[in-house]
C-alpha cells in the first residue's frame, strides 16, 4: 500500500505541474480585469465561509482543460503505466466540484495577512501571484484520496540523521534536512510528528 500512496503521489504532483501552468496564463487576464466573484465555500472542511473564485474557470471550459492535461500526463507509460484512472479521478472531481484554480480555504484573492502584507501592490497583482503562483490549483488537494483528516493514533514517525519519515496508514512524508542544509525539505503529504487528531493533510512538496 505504502507502494500505491507513493504512485498517487507521483501522479497528483505531475497533474498539478500541468495544470499549474495552465492556470498561470489562464488567471493573468482575469485577475487584471478584477474576474472573481464572491461565493458560498463549497469544502465541509472550511464550512461557514465565502470566498472569491473564478467563475469563468469553474465552467465547462475547466472540465475540458483538465482533461486535456490529464490525456498529456497519462501518455508518459514511463510514469503512468497503471495510473489513468487514478488521474482521471483526481481531475475529474476536483475540476468538476470545485475547480481546481480556486481555493476554498482562503479564495483566490488570498488571506487578510496576505492583502496586509502586500498592501502596497495592486490587488489584481496580488490576486494573480497568490491565485496562480503562491497556491496554484489549490482546490486539487480536494481530490478523492488527496486530503483527508489526521488520525493521531494512526501516525507512526521514525526519525533519522537526516531523513524522518510520518506514515499515516498508505500516506507517508518524508522530512529531509541534512545537517548541511539550513531548511528542511518534505515531500509526501502534510505529515507532521507532532501533528494531532482532526489536521488535515494533503500531498505536498517543497521547503518546509
Amino acid at each position: 500500500m505504502i507502494v500505491f500512496g507513493w504512485l498517487y503521489w507521483l501522479a497528483f504532483q505531475t497533474v498539478s505541474l500541468i495544470l499549474a501552468a495552465i492556470g498561470a496564463v489562464a488567471i493573468l487576464p482575469l485577475a487584471a480585469l478584477h474576474l472573481w466573484k464572491i461565493r458560498p465555500g463549497r469544502s465541509r472542511y472550511y464550512p461557514n465561509r465565502s470566498v472569491a473564485a473564478w467563475p469563468a474557470l469553474e465552467a465547462g471550459c475547466a472540465g475540458f482543460i483538465a482533461g486535456a492535461a490529464l490525456g498529456a500526463a497519462a501518455t508518459l507509460p514511463f510514469l503512468f503505466a497503471c495510473a489513468p484512472i487514478l488521474i482521471a479521478a483526481l481531475i475529474g472531481a476536483a475540476a468538476g466540484t470545485f475547480g481546481v484554480w480556486n481555493n476554498e480555504e482562503d479564495g483566490v484573492t488570498g488571506s487578510e495577512a496576505y492583502a496586509q502584507a502586500h498592501a502596497k501592490r495592486p490587488a489584481w497583482l496580488n490576486t494573480y501571484l497568490w491565485s496562480a503562483w503562491r497556491n496554484a490549483v489549490d482546490n486539487l488537494r480536494f481530490a478523492p484520496g488527496a486530503f483527508f483528516v489526521i488520525d493521531r493514533a494512526k501516525l507512526a514517525v521514525r526519525a533519522g540523521s537526516s531523513v524522518t519519515t510520518v506514515s499515516h496508514g498508505w500516506r507517508q512524508c518524508l522530512i529531509v534536512h541534512p545537517k548541511w542544509l539550513p531548511i528542511a525539505f518534505r515531500f509526501g503529504w502534510l505529515l507532521r510528528p507532532d501533528a494531532a487528531t482532526g489536521d488535515y493533510a494533503w500531498p505536498i512538496a517543497g521547503p518546509e
